[in-house]
């Protein structure tokens, strides 16, 4: 609904809410004034027919009562006489016999208690409101009721004039109303536009707008309370800017791959390393597949258990190529607001380098222990050769088995230099063969070299 239709119905409602109040209270102080007087009027009348000297019981007769028939006809008036029992015993009224209608109204009810009763209706039949003067008179031992009634065209006739006059105040009112809605509306309506605006480029993301100032105090204050909240709004967006420039800076910066996938497989977003390691355009992958992004099934099955199981996780993959390439993965489940949900951010970590160099290493180390084979081989015989000719006796001897012992010594270490390398190679093609063995006999051997020293 507009603001000026809102306001007219306000302002109409309130208006026609108030004239009518108004005028109904001018209408019922105007009908009692009236009513008052023919009440006086009635109550004189009858006060001047109990004081005639013909009974009141008698004064209607056909005999005697030619007075009150004049009277009657004359003043255009009712006059009717109840007895004690409320039945009509005489009425001028035309149509209404002795008798009644066997209804005790309320003047008459106040006469036989002993008091004046007066009464406005509506006859039966009749359009026109009579009122009715009721006083007691005592005759013969006996309580009647004279009863003096007239029409009161007047209240018709300013029920008629008042509706009139409502109806035509209505409109005028309406007219006003109208008038007055418009003019509020186009000096409530510029503010209030001029703070729509404001609202929608704050919306928009323009912080600079600001509300200006109104002659109406709310709409100042709320003005004033907008672009205090704006204010504080571009302070905090403008810290948020430099914390997400940072991070931003910080995120591309990492030497680590860093990739954010959603629960659809869409890569969300990813760092300047993560596209160097996948050999993709860091802007133009965004938004698409990761099955498009990179073909690699290994690293498909980690992103897709990370998503289904949650939690955190880490695995080293290798992708086949023209060099094979080691990454080493850690991945957990992230919540994202916005449309994205759930996401799995996995940090990528190239170990190629490493593997390579640790290659080298063990290669070296199993040429090393393998070319000191055929020198402690060469030792041994030649320790065993001179054993044989200088014999068991003497300090030779001695120096003689404490070097056999030696060598004996470095050659299982070479032995073991070797099985090492190999258990490496086997645990990096994962065929480690394990079976039990008697660890005592590795302790007793152990015990016996140091021993020996």
């Amino acid at each position: 609904m507009r603001l000026r239709w809102w306001m007219f119905g306000v302002l109409l409602v309130t208006a026609w809410l108030s004239l009518w109040t108004g005028l109904w209270l001018i209408w019922r102080s105007s009908v009692v004034r009236l009513v008052e007087c023919h009440f006086r009027w009635l109550e004189k009348r009858a006060g001047l027919l109990v004081r005639r000297d013909v009974g009141v019981r008698n004064a209607l007769s056909a005999g005697s009562g030619g007075a009150f028939q004049e009277l009657a006809q004359i003043a255009d008036l009712r006059i009717s006489v109840i007895d004690s029992k409320g039945m009509t015993i005489a009425d001028t009224l035309p149509g209404h016999s002795p008798g009644g209608d066997g209804v005790i109204h309320p003047e008459i009810k106040a006469a036989l208690s002993g008091r004046t009763g007066r009464d406005l209706r509506t006859e039966p039949g009749s359009r026109e409101s009579w009122v009715y003067v009721a006083i007691p008179v005592d005759e013969d031992k006996e309580r009647l009721v004279l009863r003096v009634g007239a029409p009161v065209p007047e209240v018709a006739a300013l029920k008629v004039s008042f509706w009139r006059m409502g109806v035509i105040s209505s409109l005028a009112a309406a007219g006003l109303c109208a008038l007055a809605a418009g003019a509020a509306t186009r000096y409530v309506a510029k503010p209030l536009g001029a703070f729509r605006t404001v609202l929608e480029s704050m919306a928009a993301g323009d912080m600079s707008a600001r509300a200006v100032s109104s002659n109406i105090e709310e709409l100042r204050l709320a003005f004033r309370a907008l672009n205090r909240t704006a204010d504080r709004l571009a302070a905090r967006l403008e810290e948020l800017r430099l914390e997400s420039d940072g991070m931003r800076t910080l995120f591309s910066g990492m030497a680590e791959g860093v990739l954010l996938v959603d629960a659809e497989s869409r890569v969300t977003d990813l760092n300047r390393a993560a596209a160097a390691l996948l050999h993709v355009e860091e802007n133009a992958v965004r938004g698409r597949t990761l099955q498009e992004v990179a073909r690699y099934p290994e690293l498909h099955r980690f992103v897709s258990g990370i998503i289904e199981k949650g939690g955190e996780s880490e695995k080293e993959i290798i992708l086949l190529g023209e060099e094979d390439r080691f990454f080493q993965l850690r991945g957990s489940l992230i919540e994202k607001p916005g449309a994205h949900g759930r996401c799995a951010l996995i940090i990528i970590n190239d170990v190629t380098r490493l593997k390579r160099l640790e290659r080298v290493r063990r290669d070296f180390v199993a040429n090393v222990s393998h070319e000191l084979k055929t020198p402690i081989t060469a030792l041994r015989g030649c320790v065993e050769a001179l054993a044989s000719l200088i014999g068991t006796d003497g300090e030779t001897a001695r120096f003689l088995d404490m070097m056999a012992r030696n060598i004996g010594r470095l050659g299982s270490l070479a032995e073991d230099v070797m099985s090492l390398a190999r258990l490496e190679d086997e645990a990096d093609a994962a065929r480690i063969a394990l079976q039990p063995a008697c660890v005592r006999v590795v302790l007793e051997n152990a015990a016996r070299r140091i021993e020996n020293l």
